[in-house]
């Protein structure tokens, strides 16, 4: 999928990438300080060693050297919220820039593809979640909503210093 807003598919993939591994940063900080005393995660990586499934340890990983299938899900929720960007949220931004000439994703469009985002997270994750993720998007606390709106200011985060080159 090409954009305006993006040179070419291989940045578009460099941006892809450059927002899942803040968002498992971002996940690190925050499971700290949501729990001071755990020091560790371990995960299973799906990998067996000797008869024995070996598993790696996400707190204390970067996203970079997590396998690809530890990967996974911030990968795609990173594509989501970068394809959400690129279509929904960049071309307004571009239009109706806020009256201090500060870009910034107006909030009717910021919550619609929250809403998005947290849609498709429940078709990847409903049959885990707990019952507070397993309401609509209006229903969701704004603990959870939050989490949601997150992912897309990340990826504007993001497209603003690393790939704008100017376009806004």
């Amino acid at each position: 999928m090409m954009s305006t807003f993006i040179n070419d598919e291989r940045s578009r993939i460099e941006l892809i990438n450059r927002v899942a591994g803040e968002f498992h940063k971002r996940w690190q900080i925050q499971f700290r300080l949501d729990n001071p005393t755990v020091q560790t995660r371990f995960k299973p990586t799906g990998i067996t060693v000797d008869g024995q499934e070996t598993q790696v340890d996400i707190l204390n990983t970067d996203y970079n050297d997590l396998l690809e299938n530890r990967q996974i899900e911030n990968k795609v929720a990173a594509e989501i919220a970068v394809n959400l960007l690129l279509e929904q949220c960049l071309p307004v931004v571009v239009t109706q820039p806020t009256t201090n000439n500060d870009s910034a994703i107006p909030p009717q469009i910021r919550e619609q593809c929250a809403e998005i985002i947290h849609v498709r997270w429940l078709e990847r994750n409903s049959s885990w979640a707990d019952s507070a993720q397993l309401l609509t998007y209006a229903e969701l606390s704004e603990i959870e909503k939050n989490k949601d709106r997150a992912q897309i200011d990340i990826a504007f985060e993001i497209w603003t210093k690393e790939f704008s080159q100017n376009k806004c």
